[in-house]
């Protein structure tokens, strides 16, 4: 089990999840990765909201004194994988989606960085936003009309949790200026691919490289994100916020640009 933990642990991460977003392009599901990367985004900003408001201290066994109640990781990590498994519509899908969210709360169990009623908190949550998230997509199935929607409670949200923090230690919240960053990064790359009616599939060069070049980039996005953890780079919110940015918007974005196929047919269109 030693090893099978810090294998979840990595699932909800930052960095990986990304990846995911790298490799589904392939799917062509550009608007549906713009909703799911605002919805993270919203998800952390509301995680952030509640801790602030019920304002639950960290079990001092972390040795971090700020609110931890409920679980930001869980949560993200139970919207990232649930909405997958709900738009895909297969069941093969949704038990491994079901087995990933269990082991992940397992191991934060294990390793003593949450309880099981945080863990069901954030996952409750996540469900009711979901459902939320849902219900309005029903209602109205344009992604111009859900973007702004996000964006302005997101904005609410964050604009909360920044004045109320401002004679404060903000860098608590690091982890919500990089999941931002990284929302945002991936929901203009995929606004870029639906407004320029770009499709994955015409612009993969090799398999093999795609996999290669995408995989590069999240193990630099790793490192980055372990640096920060180490407090390597000075602590301030706006180079979190743009490092991040740029790294998750490299990732999604600079892929597709580097293939030779697409310049080729932009060339041989022009001619």
């Amino acid at each position: 089990m030693e090893l099978v933990h810090p294998f979840f642990i990595r699932l909800s991460e930052n960095w990986f999840i990304a990846l995911i977003f790298l490799l589904s392009y392939r799917k062509d599901f550009t608007g549906f990765f713009k909703l799911l990367a605002l919805t993270i985004g919203l998800s952390s900003s509301l995680n952030a909201f509640l801790k602030e408001l019920w304002q639950v201290p960290l079990d001092p066994s972390l040795g971090k004194v700020w609110w931890g109640f409920p679980r930001g990781h869980i949560q993200n990590a139970a919207i990232f994988y649930l909405e997958l498994a709900l738009y895909a519509r297969k069941l093969w899908v949704f038990i491994i989606s079901t087995i990933i969210l269990y082991g992940i709360s397992e191991a934060f169990i294990y390793y003593k960085f949450h309880d099981t009623l945080e863990i069901v908190a954030a996952i409750s949550i996540a469900l009711i936003l979901l459902t939320i998230i849902n219900l309005v997509y029903e209602f109205n199935k344009s992604a111009e009309v859900l973007t702004l929607i996000y964006g302005i409670v997101t904005v609410i949200l964050s604009s909360w949790i920044f004045f109320f923090n401002l004679t404060k230690e903000l860098t608590h919240y690091s982890w919500l200026f990089i999941t931002l960053a990284m929302s945002l990064a991936i929901a203009i790359t995929t606004n870029l691919f639906s407004y320029y009616d770009l499709h994955f599939k015409d612009l993969i060069l090799n398999k093999k490289l795609d996999i290669l070049v995408g995989l590069s980039f999240c193990v630099v996005a790793a490192f980055i994100m372990q640096a920060f953890k180490l407090k390597l780079p000075p602590h301030t919110p706006i180079l979190y916020f743009f490092t991040s940015f740029i790294l998750f918007f490299s990732i999604t974005y600079l892929v597709p640009v580097l293939r030779f196929n697409f310049f080729k047919r932009r060339v041989v269109n022009a001619i």
